[in-house]
């Protein structure tokens, strides 16, 4: 991981920036990693992956829809009725990632 983040710092520097790196990203693949270790006994995604970058742009999309402020966390009888559409919202872009993670189980199987 440290290497994957020197190497990241190092060319955002050689493109004229400042060699600022996103942590976040990758202290988030290092959670996801380690629980797939855990469970499939195997790294899951990579820092420059494809999936990898899909993956943690829709979990930030996911943890803005549940951090918004919801009626229904006030008026429990509205939670069916999802008035600002959060719950639609989150599951709609859940979908991709609830594909990438069946892949993993699927290869999982396979093996």
């Amino acid at each position: 991981m440290i290497q994957n983040i020197e190497e990241n710092a190092n060319a955002t520097h050689e493109k004229g920036e400042l060699g600022e790196v996103d942590l976040s990203q990758y202290l988030f693949f290092m959670a996801f990693n380690l629980v797939g270790k855990l469970t499939l006994s195997r790294d899951l995604l990579g820092s420059q992956s494809k999936d990898g970058q899909e993956f943690f742009a829709i979990m930030k999309k996911v943890v803005e829809w549940a951090g918004k402020l919801n009626l229904a966390d006030f008026f429990p009888s509205l939670k069916r009725l999802d008035l600002k559409g959060i719950k639609r919202n989150m599951m709609q872009d859940m979908r991709p990632t609830l594909n990438i993670m069946s892949g993993f189980v699927k290869e999982r199987i396979e093996e």
